[in-house]
């Protein structure tokens, strides 16, 4: 079941995708005929700046992946904090000063 609502999302996401890339390339052609070029000539140009938004979109999408690993293996594994050491850690951060000195008086008033 979960198989097949991943497939139906990432079914919905190429459709979503590729009807605003229509539009988009609709409003485009649009715009360079108005400046002057024929039909074919905008279809071109518009389908080779696809191709080169597209080519970076990917290399950009490898270098960042590339980074991840690095900072992965960099980092390696690190322990969770415990809950103690959050509790006073925060403890510190309020000099010392109970938590409810920190909440809204109103919420208390109330009940």
């Amino acid at each position: 079941a979960e198989e097949r609502d991943k497939k139906k999302k990432a079914e919905q996401a190429k459709q979503f995708l590729s009807t605003s890339m229509a539009r988009a390339s609709k409003s485009q052609e649009k715009k360079l005929r108005n400046q002057g070029l024929e039909p074919n000539r905008a279809m071109n140009t518009i389908i080779a700046r696809n191709e080169s938004v597209s080519r970076k979109r990917k290399s950009q999408s490898q270098q960042q992946q590339q980074k991840k690993k690095d900072a992965d293996e960099d980092e390696g594994f690190k322990p969770r904090a415990s809950k103690v050491q959050k509790t006073e850690a925060n403890r510190r951060k309020r000099g010392g000063k109970p938590a409810k000195a920190f909440k809204s008086k109103k919420k208390y008033k109330r009940r």
